[in-house]
């Protein structure tokens, strides 16, 4: 089959059109063919991070498609496929309880860049013809990972305030539309003036624009002083130090990355005199996965995509990504 696969580490040149084995179904699999996936960060880590992968590697966590053959009743029908695979081996699997070390799609198994992909046919879920491949293909990873923080980790509630950061990437985009549909104050954080109207129009009650403005500062402002009730975290060592700063007394910290460092340091007596709560957190589970993906079919989300280009030109998706002055997803179409 045509893929679009990484096939060592480097620079986004390594990201290539390949001919790919074809792949097979095993038992309780479906094979899809894909009309859309997505480009996320985990992407670019592929080949800049050693995951211990042989290469080629064949990236993308979001698929899109209609089911083509495989042991299921899904056989034909459109179906969204949740990344977060259980792994089948660890105790929890074996009790039939969420599993421990969930396996991600596009980085433990083929993903969405190739021509078909291969799934657990209990990963899927159907998708209406009603959104579009682009609305579903930017949706699956970075939203069940922004609802599992918000909802499950944090337990963000209707008029608390949240702290965003990396609100145009995808995973803070996904962040502030989760917040507004859990009725929370998203106040967040880019670096990109550009980028300050398009999260105001996607529905951030505040955006601050870090390049100018002191983001501390900012914060007590709106608060009173008193802080966020939730800030997410994903940059990690940059911006951890104000993270700390602006979390209310008995407030809670939810990180799941750590793309500028994982080395922070924290005061023990400064968390425990104001309570606050660091919680770490993975992707997600089915049943979020189930959650996440009602709130989009009620309506009551929508991803904010950047723009749409051929999943043949999906090192140029790696390239504009690295620039850093998008807002919101890129979507990689089908040509193949």
């Amino acid at each position: 089959m045509k893929a679009v696969g990484i096939i060592g580490m480097g620079d986004p040149d390594v990201v290539q059109v390949i001919d790919a084995a074809d792949p097979s179904c095993g038992p309780s699999e479906v094979m899809i063919r894909p009309e859309a996936t997505s480009y996320n960060h985990l992407d670019a880590l592929l080949r800049q991070e050693d995951f211990g992968l042989d290469f080629p590697v064949v990236p993308g966590s979001d698929v899109v498609g209609h089911v083509i053959s495989g042991s299921s009743e899904l056989v034909g029908r459109r179906v969204l496929v949740n990344p977060a695979i259980p792994c089948g081996k660890c105790d929890r699997c074996k009790s039939g309880n969420q599993c421990r070390y969930v396996q991600i799609l596009g980085v433990h198994r083929s993903g969405g860049y190739g021509q078909f992909v291969i799934v657990p046919s209990s990963q899927c879920l159907e998708a209406p013809d009603s959104l579009s491949p682009e609305e579903l293909g930017s949706f699956p990873l970075v939203f069940l990972t922004a609802w599992r923080m918000l909802k499950s980790r944090a337990r963000l509630s209707m008029g608390e305030h949240v702290l965003i950061w990396g609100a145009s990437g995808g995973l803070g985009s996904a962040a502030v539309a989760i917040a507004k549909a859990l009725s929370a104050r998203a106040i967040a954080i880019v670096r990109n003036s550009r980028h300050v109207a398009i999260l105001e129009n996607y529905g951030a009650d505040v955006v601050i624009d870090a390049s100018t403005v002191n983001v501390s500062a900012a914060v007590k402002s709106l608060t009173g002083g008193e802080g966020v009730d939730v800030v997410f975290e994903g940059p990690g060592a940059d911006t951890w130090p104000t993270s700390m700063a602006v979390v209310s007394q008995g407030g809670r910290i939810v990180t799941a990355g750590v793309t500028s460092g994982s080395s922070v340091q924290v005061d023990l007596q400064d968390l425990y005199y104001r309570q606050v709560s660091i919680l770490g957190s993975r992707i997600g589970y089915q049943t979020e996965f189930s959650e996440v993906l009602g709130q989009l079919l009620a309506g009551h989300l929508r991803p904010l995509i950047s723009e749409v280009i051929p999943l043949s030109h999906a090192a140029e998706a790696h390239r504009r990504a690295a620039r850093g002055d998008r807002c919101g997803k890129i979507v990689l179409r089908h040509d193949f």
